[in-house]
């Protein structure tokens, strides 16, 4: 047998024990890393799906990367790459159109090497629930006939109107920083969950227990608020020194009205975009609490979002009803049109709000904002224009095969005049993002190059009442985590050297406008606006300049369906002239099954 298969499968027996699971492990798939399973090879038209547990697919993880790259190379003009998550059934109905064509019983993938072949059986993994049953992934029999029927899911059962899906969630990292004394990791443990029931309903739980210690610069991004805030999870008690314990959970139930819409409730994070970064809407804060009501025919997605928010930049309430977080809301409408398989545009429309009574004790949501279909804008002006307001658009233009250039506007306040007379008047707040994307680069099979550039105004996302309307959530920016007022550049380039082996590194080059002596300069978006020391003048990167480089450096192997060692390598640097100087090299080493790892690009 050889070393690499004996060693995948110590690691897969190490792991599965780690999980809690019983048994003798079973033996791995024998067959190629290029060869897609035999329910692949029907058309579309053909093909029967297994009950719909239409789950969302985690932000940022490996699927959203090979769905934004096959998305260049094989566009498809019902398939809407810049709305993610991605829920299941977008994957598994992309991967049909796309490459059904190329897939023949006598040589499964025509013209792939094994690469390109081991991606699609990854997708394939992903969304067991939809595959008909035809050729059995496995060779051997399942272990005590009960686990690893799929090889993405250690239990499933299904029968003619029910689907159930269970897996282990683990992430354990540990590394350490020249500028910490003690080990830094991060523990996690739990489960992901997916069920549905009459063919139309489905459920998704992702629960775990955490414990971890992070890098300084990656805590510094929850600022002014007296909670104690995990990045990118939500509030967390204290654990030794300066670690975090938090629960983080994602779940939600989703519900097909009909064939072209889709209903969702729970608790989640989405983005919107194709870069890196997003100035719309990422998933850099907390998960919240949403109602969501996607629409998607033809060649249009339309998606609307109706959110609860938290405060926790100001008190919390306390008396009758508790000692409670403060309230706020939100509304997020976006458009995306293919308008031809490789032109994409979309149109986006928020609102930011809150609703206190004398006492600060929330009165709810504004029901005229239920409104599905009407500007957001203009109902905002007829309530007496007291909430944020943020529109824009994104788009996307695929070319040669290879090449993907990509952006987004977006528009807080704007006055025209204002800006032809080049006043620099502080309301004039905007941020623009461009990128390209060059996928093959120079015929080399799997190499990517990627370049993006984004630029926001001072004062961008910030709001005058304490938070209450600002594009904040449980202490963190809504859009870009380095808030406004910036200019950043990012390269990156990923490499998949083998079927599983992945390597990527991304440079930051940012420069930044930071407060100094104690002067709202626009960076910050938690302070009110109504400090600004001026209403004309206001240039980009006005306050100290600053200078900010961060290279994150990763190696990936996935030697098992989902589960991965990571090896990370970070160096930044702080140049800031009023507030001092930071360097930094942070080094870890990791394992995660059924876990997206930790977004530390700040």
């Amino acid at each position: 047998m050889p070393t690499t298969t004996l060693c995948n499968r110590a690691l897969k027996y190490i792991f599965l024990l780690l999980c809690s699971v019983a048994g003798v492990v079973q033996s791995q798939n024998t067959l190629p890393a290029d060869t897609v399973h035999a329910a692949f090879i029907e058309p579309p038209a053909t093909t029967q799906a297994a009950p719909a547990a239409n789950s969302n697919i985690p932000t940022g993880g490996y699927t959203d990367y090979l769905m934004e790259r096959y998305s260049i190379v094989r566009p498809d003009s019902s398939f809407h790459s810049a709305v993610k998550p991605y829920t299941r059934r977008d994957v598994y109905d992309y991967t049909q159109q796309a490459f059904w064509r190329e897939l023949r019983p006598e040589t499964i993938y025509l013209g792939a090497g094994p690469v390109d072949g081991y991606n699609i059986n990854y997708l394939l993994d992903e969304t067991t629930e939809f595959r008909a049953e035809q050729v059995p992934i496995w060779k051997d029999k399942p272990i005590l006939g009960l686990f690893y029927k799929e090889r993405g899911d250690l239990y499933t059962a299904e029968g003619e109107h029910f689907f159930v899906s269970v897996d282990p969630v683990l992430y354990n990292t540990f590394g350490s920083s020249s500028n910490a004394e003690q080990l830094l990791f991060e523990n996690t443990r739990g489960l992901e969950v997916r069920a549905s029931v009459d063919d139309r309903v489905s459920f998704y739980v992702w629960a775990t227990d955490n414990q971890a210690v992070y890098p300084d610069f990656t805590t510094s991004v929850v600022r002014g608020i007296p909670t104690r805030v995990a990045p990118g999870v939500g509030p967390s008690k204290g654990f030794k020194e300066s670690g975090y314990d938090f629960p983080y959970t994602r779940g939600l139930i989703n519900v097909d009205a009909s064939k072209s819409i889709n209903l969702q409730l729970g608790h989640d994070k989405f983005f919107i975009g194709d870069g890196m970064r997003s100035l719309i809407w990422s998933d850099n804060s907390a998960p919240f609490f949403f109602f969501r009501v996607n629409t998607q025919f033809w060649k249009v997605n339309y998606q609307n979002n109706f959110m609860e928010l938290t405060n926790y930049n100001q008190p919390k309430l306390s008396g009758v009803g508790g000692n409670r977080f403060r309230r706020k809301y939100a509304v997020f409408h976006h458009l995306s049109v293919n308008v031809t398989k490789n032109f994409n545009f979309g149109l986006f429309e928020s609102i930011i709000f809150d609703r206190n009574d004398t006492l600060g004790y929330t009165e709810g949501f504004d029901l005229q904002y239920l409104n599905p279909i009407i500007f957001y804008r203009a109902i905002e002006y007829g309530l007496g224009s007291p909430d944020n307001a943020m529109l824009g658009f994104n788009w996307k233009w695929n070319f040669l095969q290879h090449f993907s250039f990509y952006g987004q506007f977006v528009l807080d306040e704007l006055k025209f005049f204002e800006l032809t007379g080049n006043t620099e008047w502080w309301g004039n707040k905007f941020g623009i993002q461009s990128g390209l994307k060059y996928i093959d680069a120079f015929g080399i099979p799997n190499l990517d190059l990627h370049y993006e550039w984004n630029t926001v105004r001072p004062y961008m996302y910030s709001y005058y009442d304490d938070n209450g309307s600002s594009y904040t959530h449980a202490g963190q920016s809504l859009a870009h985590p380095l808030g406004a007022n910036f200019m950043e550049n990012i390269a990156g380039v990923r490499y998949q050297v083998t079927p599983k082996i992945v390597l990527s590194n991304n440079l930051f080059i940012t420069a930044l406008g930071l407060d100094t002596g104690g002067v709202n300069f626009g960076q910050d978006i938690f302070q009110n606006n109504d400090t600004r020391p001026f209403e004309y003048g206001v240039e980009l990167l006005q306050g100290s300049k600053a200078s900010y480089l961060m290279n994150e450096l990763i190696v990936s192997w996935q030697f098992w369906h989902n589960t991965f060692i990571d090896g990370r390598l970070i160096y930044r640097t702080l140049d800031d002239p009023a507030n001092g100087n930071e360097q930094e090299l942070f080094y870890s080493i990791g394992v995660r099954m059924n876990a997206v790892r930790p977004n530390w690009r700040w």
